[in-house]
């Protein structure tokens, strides 16, 4: 079980990178530059948790130490409260030394990029089906679904609409944290609004009118969902700064 999800979890993650190179269209000097600071981020990450490894090894007694203590309700030697903060600042120094280095390596990729390519990455939004066309980046714009939540909204009575108005929006709002992706932060109120007012906007156009308007309802209500953070470096060191990266990179390398 637990290897079926790393396997899977590598491939989903391959094919997101995939997607994103795909829609880069890296020329081969971008390539080899990028996958060689690919790798030079995996020897960065190991090194890491090698080193973040043998601080837990020295941790792991402390704590049972404390764990002792704590069970017996025993006040806790200074001494042990000393070494225990002594190891965990240096394993936030640790950490932070290891995302500067990799905030370094990002500022290199994206100094060998072109102005279209860092857009492209800014509006990345991973997926693993890519939608058709030129641009298959892996975002898909399908909106039936949403036109048919619009239309469903639409056709309910008032009396109807008022009652179950929260819970469909409350529905939608699961649906969205479920999906979000980790660099995306919800304000869980604004979007409860705006969402609302959007249901509300599309019952009081006429029939013409929201036919007409239909579709930019959808793609409104679509970005509430799909709203891509501009973090260009952390999503550089999610998708590209990685071993995944450097291996998909060899593949679209291959004649």
């Amino acid at each position: 079980m637990i290897l079926a999800f790393l396997i899977i979890s590598s491939l989903a993650s391959e094919i997101r990178i995939l997607n994103l190179l795909n829609g880069l269209d890296l020329d081969s000097t971008q390539s080899v530059r990028i996958g060689s600071l690919a790798r030079t981020a995996a020897l960065l990450k190991q090194e890491y948790l090698t080193k973040d490894e043998g601080l837990e090894v020295k941790l792991e007694p402390l704590l049972d130490q404390l764990k002792e203590f704590l069970l017996n309700n025993e006040e806790i030697p200074t001494n042990l409260k000393r070494s225990i903060h002594r190891i965990q600042e240096s394993r936030l120094k640790l950490r932070a030394e290891y995302d500067k280095g990799l905030d370094s390596l990002s500022s290199l990729v994206i100094s060998i990029l072109r102005p279209e390519q860092v857009y492209t990455i800014e509006n990345y939004r991973p997926c693993l089906i890519p939608p058709p066309g030129e641009a298959r980046i892996g975002q898909s714009d399908n909106p039936l679904g949403l036109y048919h939540l619009l239309d469903r909204v639409r056709r309910m009575p008032d009396r109807i609409y008022r009652r179950n108005r929260e819970e469909i929006v409350k529905k939608i709002l699961e649906k969205i944290e479920i999906h979000r992706p980790p660099w995306v932060k919800l304000d869980q109120e604004k979007l409860r609004d705006e969402i609302s007012l959007l249901f509300d906007q599309a019952r009081r156009l006429d029939d013409l009118d929201y036919i007409l308007k239909r579709q930019a309802l959808a793609k409104r209500l679509r970005g509430f969902d799909f709203k891509p953070a501009n973090d260009l470096n952390w999503k550089i060191k999610k998708f590209l700064l990685t071993e995944e990266a450097d291996v998909v990179l060899k593949r679209l390398s291959q004649p």
